[in-house]
């Protein structure tokens, strides 16, 4: 999950291709669908990620807002 120093850190994971319910959470929580693989023989694929450093606030469960830097890169301006 640790990248170089000065690098954004990621928490990855991957899930079922067919499991657009889990994708749309995923997205929901601040992940973004980076690709879907196809591997034989496997189910999963579908490749998600965000940064370590989106929290969600516990009492809430609402994501924080974006800086600058997290907007420009969700909406890709």
């Amino acid at each position: 999950m640790a990248g170089r120093p000065g690098e954004e850190a990621y928490l990855r994971l991957n899930a079922w291709k067919a499991n657009a319910a889990l994708h749309c959470y995923y997205l929901g929580q601040g992940f973004r669908h980076v690709r879907t693989v196809d591997v034989p023989g496997r189910n999963s694929g579908a490749l998600f990620e965000r940064p370590i450093s989106l929290r969600r606030h516990s009492a809430t469960g609402t994501p924080p807002a974006l800086d600058s830097h997290d907007a420009s890169e969700s909406t890709g301006r």
